[in-house]
C-alpha cells in the first residue's frame, strides 16, 4: 500500500492491486478509499502470484478493465525471522 500511495503521489490514475486475499482488512481498506479519494482509481484484485492460472486471470482482467498496463511492483514475500547465524541462502 505505501507503493501504491507513492504511485497515486505521483500521478498514477489507476492501480490495480493484487494480493492473496484480496481487501483482506479494515486497514486495507481505509488506505484505499483514500486513494480513491483522491482519484486515483482503484481495483484490488485476489491472487497467488505463484499461481500461473491466477496471474493470467489477473492480466486478462487487466487487459479487457483497465488502461494499458504500464509498470509492476512486486512486492509479495514470506517472512521468516531468525538470529543472522541461523540464516541459510
Amino acid at each position: 500500500l505505501t507503493c501504491a500511495r507513492w504511485m497515486a503521489e505521483r500521478g498514477a490514475g489507476e492501480l490495480v492491486l493484487m494480493s492473496r486475499r484480496g481487501v483482506g482488512s479494515d486497514e486495507t481498506c481505509d488506505a484505499i478509499d483514500e486513494l480513491r479519494a483522491r482519484g486515483t482509481k482503484v481495483t484490488v484484485l485476489a491472487g497467488d502470484v505463484s499461481r500461473r492460472q491466477d496471474v493470467d486471470r489477473v492480466f486478462r482482467q487487466i487487459d479487457s478493465d483497465c488502461l494499458p498496463l504500464a509498470g509492476v511492483f512486486h512486492a509479495a514475500m514470506v517472512l521468516e525471522d531468525s538470529l543472522l547465524s541461523r540464516l541459510d541462502a
